[in-house]
């Protein structure tokens, strides 16, 4: 019969639960006892293994569904119902009846006379709270809620909740307060998240955990300014030329004046970037990090020397200007927007941004 240190096992898995394959120890999440004494205990910590997926990293289970609005509510949705602690914070930040109901459900894009699809509904005989949700800047149109208020009855705590990216200042201009008495409230998918990471630190149940864990994981794919850690540049071409006509002001004064501004969306990005350069004169001439950004309607309420725009766009704050030691040469780029990583345009690695953008590609094909 082998000794304790031969024969005690543990598997720490990645949210620190731990099993013991002998049955010596007693694991309760980061706490760990054995009745032999801490001195005896080995332990062998597993490692999970990089899964990829047509050569792009999955990194949580509900990434197997794509990264799309449907796995968004569908991941939400399941979460909610295995996490009685994450129900109850968005109840209770709604407004809502915990989850103590006892005939509470959740459904997954319920179809009812009406022939619409709600994203999720959270409902019982006390409640009814239908949740719309976009990825982006979008949210849920009043024709579309109007179509859902027949199905919540005339009775009990009634609420549509959006969720999307539009700041909350942004969204109040086309959300209404309410539609037919019942109330419309907006989250950002950060405020979700916020959300899911407190009820990971409440759970109690490791079960519980690893699924809000997983939540908070894939919800960092819908977060507008998530990319903090995203080391490429957005470059972008700066034309010398005025903004409106018979004008003197030009592209080159707003970045001067510490701003850029481009529509969300519509062949733009649809989430501000880390990085943004700008080139002009035939090479990169500078890379400022996004200090803040904004979603506006109307351009000149900021500034009156910018032009007139018809759809939303994202204002951003430039932080101070990021000077190439060496000169970085346009190239041939054959885009007037691309995404090239930092250190490919401020190492002199590469002669030009056209070398650099093959290079950055490369490295995201794994070449």
């Amino acid at each position: 019969m082998g000794t304790m240190r031969e024969r005690c096992r543990f598997s720490i898995a990645a949210d620190a639960v731990e099993i013991c394959t002998t049955g010596c120890c007693r694991i309760n999440h980061n706490e760990l006892t054995t009745t032999g004494g801490p001195e005896f205990l080995q332990v062998s910590t597993f490692m999970t293994i990089p899964i990829t997926r047509f050569g792009a990293d999955i990194p949580n289970v509900f990434a197997l569904a794509g990264i799309d609005e449907n796995s968004a509510t569908g991941a939400l949705g399941w979460v909610l119902s295995q996490s009685k602690v994450l129900l109850d914070l968005l109840l209770t930040d709604l407004g809502m009846p915990c989850s103590s109901e006892p005939d509470i459900r959740i459904d997954l894009q319920r179809r009812a006379d009406d022939a619409g699809f709600t994203d999720i509904e959270i409902r019982a005989k006390a409640f009814h709270c239908i949740i719309e949700a976009k990825v982006g800047i979008a949210v849920a149109h009043r024709a579309q809620l109007e179509r859902y208020v027949d199905r919540m009855g005339r009775t009990g705590s009634r609420i549509f909740l959006s969720i999307s990216d539009a700041p909350a200042s942004f969204a109040g201009r086309s959300l209404p307060a309410e539609v037919q008495g019942v109330a419309v409230r907006h989250r950002t998918w950060r405020d979700i998240q916020s959300q899911v990471r407190k009820a990971a630190k409440i759970a109690a149940n490791s079960t519980e955990k690893l699924w809000l864990r997983q939540l908070e994981r894939h919800l960092e794919k819908y977060v507008t300014g998530s990319r903090i850690n995203d080391n490429t540049v957005y470059v972008v071409s700066l034309s010398d030329a005025s903004i409106e006509t018979g004008g003197t002001y030009t592209w080159i004064d707003v970045v001067r004046e510490g701003f850029y501004f481009h529509p969300a969306g519509k062949g733009w990005p649809s989430e501000p970037p880390n990085y943004i350069g700008f080139r002009y004169g035939g090479k990169l001439q500078a890379i400022h990090h996004i200090e803040d950004w904004n979603v506006v309607d109307c351009l000149k309420d900021k500034c009156v020397s910018w032009p007139e725009n018809d759809v939303p766009h994202f204002v951003y704050r430039l932080g101070p200007a990021i000077i190439p030691a060496t000169e970085v040469r346009s190239g041939n780029i054959w885009s007037a927007r691309n995404y090239v990583a930092i250190d490919l345009l401020l190492s002199g690695a590469c002669r030009n941004i056209g070398e650099a953008v093959a290079a950055t590609k490369q490295r995201l094909e794994g070449n």
